[in-house]
């Protein structure tokens, strides 16, 4: 996938690339751009790019479904998986507590946390940065 960006600043060897979200986003605002349309991301000044310079922004298609296979699916595992976890301990223990309730409160509590857990790795670097160059 490859965007293009405009160079807004630079700052400490950094450039500021200001990129406009694409109708095929839609409006879910996982990125943060629901209100405003634009987003700013900052990457090193490699490419000797000046304030209006315009970029281009690729980033492998691969990384891409990874990142939605580790934001989405997993999650959606560990919910699953939790609700087994809280409907198979309701019943084990007897609980004065409805089944489904357990089971909810389980599934979500497991969620968050696998969230929690895709997101502090997916901080940690995965190799899969976008690559910058100037549009031609």
């Amino acid at each position: 996938m490859v965007e293009e960006g405009v160079i807004s600043d630079i700052k400490d060897g950094k450039i500021i690339v200001n990129m406009k979200r694409r109708p095929a986003c839609g409006s879910c605002g996982a990125c943060g751009m629901a209100e405003n349309k634009t987003m700013e991301i900052v990457f090193e000044n490699t490419i000797g790019a000046v304030k209006g310079d315009r970029v281009h922004i690729e980033l492998d298609d691969s990384a891409i479904l990874k990142g939605a296979f580790f934001f989405y699916v997993i999650p959606l595992i560990g919910l699953m998986a939790g609700i087994m976890f809280g409907t198979i301990l309701a019943r084990a223990i007897n609980a004065t507590m409805p089944e489904e309730i357990i089971a909810a409160l389980s599934g979500i509590t497991a969620m968050l946390s696998t969230l929690i857990f895709v997101r502090m790795r997916s901080t940690a670097g995965s190799g899969h940065k976008p690559k910058i160059s100037k549009a031609t």
